[in-house]
């Protein structure tokens, strides 16, 4: 799983990668997975406008939902909108520095 880190153009600046994850020991299952990384305001002196959530499966046989992401601050509350992926307009709408698209 990772990130991409966007400029306000959509253009990728960075990106942020977590370790490699097995997903045959919980097949059938819903399982957490955690990317603890710190996201700088700017990559090489341009502002990180947006992220991009990663998921990347390497088996043509594979089927993965992916719900609930969550980005936190040092105070423990989710400022990804529409992070339980209810509503695609709303993920849509507009962008901000704190968005996920």
């Amino acid at each position: 799983m990772g990130l991409n880190l966007l400029d306000d153009q959509g253009k990728r600046i960075g990106s942020l990668r977590s370790g490699i994850h097995a997903l045959s020991e919980t097949a059938g299952s819903w399982t957490a997975f955690e990317l603890n990384a710190d996201i700088a305001e700017t990559v090489n002196g341009k502002p990180v406008n947006a992220l991009k959530v990663v998921v990347i499966v390497e088996s043509s046989a594979a089927e993965v939902s992916v719900d609930d992401v969550q980005l936190l601050q040092a105070d423990p509350s989710s400022i990804v909108r529409n992070a339980s992926f209810e509503s695609m307009a709303a993920a849509t709408s507009s962008s901000s520095t704190n968005s996920c698209a």
